[in-house]
C-alpha cells in the first residue's frame, strides 16, 4: 500500500494514519467525494473462507447501525489481491482515555452528556440484537462539537475487538470473544457466563462514567483473584466519597447500574440515561457542555490517580488507531485535535440475536 494507489475504482490512498505497516490510511473515497479512514487487513483472505464470510457478515451488521452516537461503517469488501478491508468515517477529537489521562475528571455535567450519548448508541445497537461487550473509555470517542464541547461516537459497536483477523491470525482460535479488560469487564463476563446480553454493556456504561467522574475505576486489586472476588461481592467506595460535591442519587445510581445479578440493573441504555439525568439533575443532558463554563469538580487527594497503566495507555481497544496532529489545551479545544481513524476490526467474536433483522 503507497501513497496515490488506488485500492479500490472507489478509493485512493492519500497518506497513511498510524504507525508505519499498520495498513491504516487515509483515503479519497470518490463515492462520497470525501475523505475517509481506510482499514486494509493484514493479510489475504480465501474466497469462500470461513474467515471471510465472518468479515463480510459483522461489517455488514455494523454498517446498519444508523446513530449520530456510533462510528459509521461506510463501505467494505475485497480488493484484487484478496485484502479485506473497511472504510469507515474520519473524525477530530479524541478517546475519552486520552481526554482522562491528561485533563482527569470531569464534571457531572459533562458525565452525564458522556452517559446519554453512549447510552443512546448502543440503546440503537441493542436494538438491533447486538452488544458491544468490550466498552472502555479507549473506544468512546469525543469527536469536536462546533461549540467547542464533544460529541460522542462509540466505537467498535457490532464488532469483535479480540480478532484473529485484526491480528494476523496471532489470537488462538479459542480465545475468548466476551471478556472486556477486567475494570470494565461485567462479572457475567468475568465468570464466564454463556449468553452475555445487553445488560453487559449497561454494567460498563457505569463503570467508564465512575472512571470519568472520579478518576478510577471501582473494583480495583493487585491480582486476578482479588478482583474476581471484588466484583463477585459488587462492593465498591461510593462515588461521594471520592468526589465529595456528588449528590447521594448519584451514589444511588451506581448501586443499581452494578448489581452483580444483571436482572437487578437498569432494564435498558434508555432507562440507565434518563436515571442519571434525574440523580444529576441534569434536565437536558444532550446540551452542548463546555468544559470551559463547568466549575470544578473536588477530588480527594490521591485517589483520582487509581487506574490501570493499560487503561491510561488506551490499550484496551486494540483496534483503534490514533495520531496526535496538534497538542491538546483545554484553553482552545477547538485547535486541538486527533485525527482519528475510526477502525473496527472483524474478529471472532459476536454479534447475537440481529442478524435477522437487519435483513428486513
Amino acid at each position: 500500500m503507497v501513497e496515490g494507489e488506488l485500492l479500490t475504482p472507489n478509493l485512493r490512498l492519500v497518506r497513511p494514519l498510524g504507525r508505519a505497516g499498520s495498513h491504516v490510511w487515509v483515503a479519497h473515497f470518490s463515492t462520497l467525494d470525501r475523505e475517509v479512514a481506510v482499514k486494509a487487513l493484514d493479510r489475504p483472505l480465501a474466497r469462500h473462507s470461513p474467515q471471510l464470510h465472518r468479515f463480510q457478515r459483522e461489517a455488514e451488521v455494523a454498517g446498519h447501525i444508523k446513530s449520530a452516537h456510533v462510528a459509521q461503517v461506510l463501505e467494505h469488501g475485497v480488493t484484487a489481491t484478496g485484502l479485506p478491508y473497511l472504510v469507515m468515517e474520519l473524525l477530530e477529537g479524541e478517546d475519552l482515555a486520552s481526554r482522562l489521562k491528561r485533563e482527569g475528571p470531569m464534571s457531572l455535567a459533562e458525565v452525564g452528556r458522556l452517559v446519554f450519548q453512549v447510552a443512546r448508541g448502543l440503546g440503537k445497537a441493542h436494538l438491533l440484537g447486538l452488544v458491544h461487550r468490550n466498552l472502555t473509555p479507549a473506544n468512546v470517542f469525543l469527536a469536536n462539537a462546533p461549540d467547542g464541547g464533544f460529541d460522542v461516537k462509540v466505537l467498535d459497536v457490532g464488532l469483535s475487538s479480540s480478532s484473529d483477523l485484526a491480528m494476523g491470525g496471532r489470537v488462538p482460535t479459542g480465545a475468548p470473544a466476551d471478556l472486556a479488560p477486567p475494570e470494565y469487564a461485567s462479572p457475567e463476563q468475568v465468570f464466564g457466563v454463556k449468553d452475555v446480553d445487553f445488560r453487559a454493556d449497561l454494567w460498563a456504561i457505569a463503570i467508564v462514567a465512575y472512571r470519568a467522574l472520579t478518576g478510577c475505576t471501582p473494583f480495583r486489586a493487585t491480582n486476578p483473584d482479588a478482583f474476581a472476588k471484588a466484583i463477585d461481592k459488587a462492593a465498591f467506595e461510593p462515588p461521594s466519597t471520592i468526589v465529595p460535591t456528588l449528590p447521594p442519587a448519584i451514589d444511588a445510581w451506581f448501586v443499581k447500574a452494578l448489581q452483580r445479578d444483571p436482572a437487578a440493573r437498569f432494564g435498558g441504555a434508555k432507562e440507565l440515561a434518563d436515571e442519571f439525568g434525574r440523580a444529576a439533575g441534569i434536565e437536558h443532558p444532550d446540551r452542548l457542555v463546555r468544559a470551559s463554563f463547568l466549575p470544578p469538580m473536588s477530588v480527594k487527594p490521591g485517589r483520582g490517580a487509581l487506574t490501570s497503566a493499560a487503561m491510561l495507555s488506551g490499550t484496551g481497544s486494540a483496534t483503534t488507531e490514533a495520531v496526535t496532529v496538534i497538542g491538546a489545551n483545554r484553553k482552545n479545544r477547538t485547535s486541538s485535535a486527533l485525527l482519528i481513524a475510526i477502525l473496527a476490526v472483524i474478529g471472532i467474536g459476536t454479534v447475537i440475536a440481529g442478524l435477522s433483522l437487519m435483513n428486513h
